[in-house]
């Protein structure tokens, strides 16, 4: 399939690399949260249910507005 268009193959690779990347720091920030998770919930008053929602507030907010991609698109993103 990329014998003819090996930059195509190249390309793909670099970009299966920058996902993997990607996917790898956004778990260790998940971990990093949950680790600091009870002292969150105790600072903010939660109790164990309360806590969950922390996390599920962290993750769903971390990925649909992550810092992860370039000026450009949120910029577009911002424009009607």
């Amino acid at each position: 399939m990329f014998e003819k268009y090996p930059e195509t193959l190249a390309r793909s690779q670099l970009v299966l690399a920058a996902v993997a990347v990607t996917q790898f720091l956004v778990s260790l920030d998940l971990s990093v949260v949950n680790v600091g998770l009870p002292r969150i919930a105790d600072g903010l008053g939660f109790d164990a249910v309360g806590s969950t929602w922390v996390i599920h507030a962290y993750a769903l907010t971390r990925g649909f507005h992550g810092n992860n991609e370039p000026t450009e698109c949120r910029r577009q993103r911002m424009v009607p």
